[in-house]
């Protein structure tokens, strides 16, 4: 009677274990789901605090920057407007700029430049308020842009060259494509952003961008980022469904492993 009150307490933890496992490797599905982009529910798009501003060689007031699609829907025509103040706080000048990125994926970040000329009102310029503005849209990218690698390269006039190799993984052309490279100090903060020349991709060809950065930008760049778009296709997600249905698969393994180890070990205890 007491072993088979025992083998049945221990039957018991063993359905308790594999609820655990089970219910573990549904949470990690969820937030595997969770990162699959959707277009079903309203947009939000926020600029990211490490904007910074500088003046270039050709004496234009740049200020540069990201903002982050924290919605869960397709946002598109996103505009940085910026008000320039000078030490009075007085507003001396104001300008407009879109992004980098024709249409924005939740969860994705792309870069905007908005320039300021006119030497009488960069100088005049103490301080700089943005706002975004943006719409919802229901276009839908295909996820068939991939970047076969990326380099940069410094050269003795002080310019920051990045490099991209861009393919059409689809079967559909691709049309504008371009690549954008966003440009960060050492503390995250971002010093510049540019973006390659576009052109068509056809299914299966791979392409080399090339984006330019001058001084005095040029010299604080220690990293970067690289991405890709065009009018019907997008960068595929760095957590591709291959690599989820993978994952998903070892998750179920292992939970399964681990149910006949902790079977095998009841068994020994109820002798």
């Amino acid at each position: 009677m007491l072993n088979l009150r025992l083998a049945h307490s221990v039957i018991t933890v063993n359905i308790m274990r594999l609820r655990c496992h089970i219910s573990y490797t549904l949470l990690l599905f969820t937030i595997i789901v969770g990162n699959i982009y959707t277009a079903n529910a309203s947009g939000e798009v926020l600029i990211l605090d490490n904007h910074s501003s500088y003046i270039s060689s050709s004496g234009a007031l740049h200020v540069v920057g990201e903002v982050n699609n924290t919605g869960e829907t397709n946002v598109k025509d996103i505009v940085i407007s910026v008000t320039y103040f000078d030490i009075d706080d007085q507003a001396i000048a104001s300008g407009s700029s879109s992004v980098l990125q024709d249409i924005l994926l939740p969860r994705m970040k792309a870069p905007f430049d908005a320039v300021l000329t006119g030497s009488s009102a960069v100088q005049q310029v103490d301080r700089y308020e943005l706002e975004v503005t943006f719409s919802e849209t229901d276009i839908v990218l295909n996820r068939t842009l991939i970047i076969q690698s990326d380099s940069f390269l410094s050269n003795i006039t002080g310019k920051f060259h990045v490099f991209a190799e861009v393919k059409n993984n689809g079967t559909e052309i691709s049309s504008a494509t371009n690549a954008v490279a966003t440009c960060y100090d050492s503390s995250g903060t971002v010093v510049a952003a540019g973006q390659s020349g576009q052109i068509n991709l056809n299914p299966g060809q791979t392409e080399p961008f090339a984006i330019t950065i001058d001084q005095p930008q040029s010299t604080k760049i220690t990293s970067y980022e690289v991405s890709a778009i065009s009018n019907e296709a997008i960068v595929i997600p760095e957590f591709s469904y291959t690599l989820m249905i993978l994952l998903i698969g070892c998750l179920f393994a292992f939970a399964i492993s681990r149910m006949k180890k902790d079977l095998s070990h009841s068994i020994i205890r109820t002798r």
